[in-house]
């Protein structure tokens, strides 16, 4: 028997419905068009490997989402800039499409 949620659960359990609904469609996109990318370009990030440069900035997040984030340890801050990198890549690459999507000079993608 399942025991019940407090609102709080429930209102996170709603979320993180919602969240693995969205990916899944993403990744159900993402595996349509990855069969169209050579097989060859797979390995490109370990022959050629591109390290960005780091920009330090101010930023205010969700005050649980950061608590959660640091609980998983050292090392927090590269696992919130990976899940930045690979939204900002899936959205540049069209694999995350939205009517909003716009290039830094403002005009639509």
């Amino acid at each position: 028997m399942e025991r019940k949620r407090t609102k709080a659960q429930q209102r996170a359990y709603s979320e993180l419905t919602n969240d693995l609904y969205w990916q899944e469609r993403d990744l159900e996109v993402w595996k349509r068009q990855t069969r169209m990318i050579p097989y060859q370009w797979y390995g490109l990030h370990i022959q050629a490997p591109c390290v960005p440069r780091k920009k330090q900035l101010t930023l205010r997040l969700d005050e649980d989402m950061v608590k959660w984030y640091r609980g998983l340890g050292r090392g927090y801050q590269a696992r919130m800039n990976q899940v930045l990198r690979t939204y900002m890549l899936a959205r540049l690459s069209m694999v995350i499409e939205e009517t909003t999507d716009m290039t830094l000079m403002g005009e639509p993608i």
